[in-house]
């Protein structure tokens, strides 16, 4: 994750050729969600994502577990997470 003109984006960098017009902007939330992740090695999974949004925002469950579900697809769609 890098910031560009104070937006977070994420790029693949492992994937065999990297393509600039595909990256993905990432809400605050979602930026603070994926430090976090990076923060334990990759060792996550969506429950504990979810469990750290309701901790850390005003956010109930069934919202964050929906809002995490979409963010998560995104997240397998550009090869960032298995």
């Amino acid at each position: 994750m890098r910031t560009v003109a104070g937006q977070a984006i994420l790029v693949n960098v492992e994937a065999s050729s990297v393509d600039f017009n595909n990256m993905l902007s990432l809400s605050e939330t979602a930026a603070w969600l994926w430090e976090k992740a990076a923060g334990c090695d990759g060792e996550f999974d969506e429950p504990a994502l979810v469990g750290w949004l309701t901790e850390e925002f005003d956010v109930d469950e069934e919202t964050a577990a929906r809002d995490v579900a979409e963010m998560v697809l995104q997240w397998r769609e550009y090869g960032l997470v298995l």
